[in-house]
């Protein structure tokens, strides 16, 4: 059979459907912090309220951002949330 012709065109639409998106935080000077998923090589994004004349933002360093986090317990299946989470710190089940 015959398959696609590879182009510039096709390789950079596989590129794009394949491509690792990471979810980050983001802080509007405006609005406050908000998240987004991203392209991992391409960490910016724009406040969806200050859209169309928003700039573009910079993702905050990944050991700096804060949020409402979900935890599950691999023990019992307990599961929380917590406002105070930060990427990378251990809470543990009470």
């Amino acid at each position: 059979g015959r398959g696609l012709l590879l182009t510039s065109a096709v390789l950079q639409a596989h590129n794009l459907l394949t491509e690792v998106l990471e979810r980050r935080q983001f802080n509007c000077a405006d609005h406050g912090a908000f998240w987004k998923r991203v392209p991992a090589r391409k960490q910016v994004a724009r406040c969806h309220m200050c859209v169309p004349s928003a700039p573009r933002l910079e993702a905050i360093p990944k050991h700096l951002e804060r949020g409402r986090g979900l935890f599950r317990c691999v023990v019992c299946g307990n599961v929380w949330t917590s406002n105070s989470a930060c990427r990378g710190i251990v809470q543990y089940c009470q």
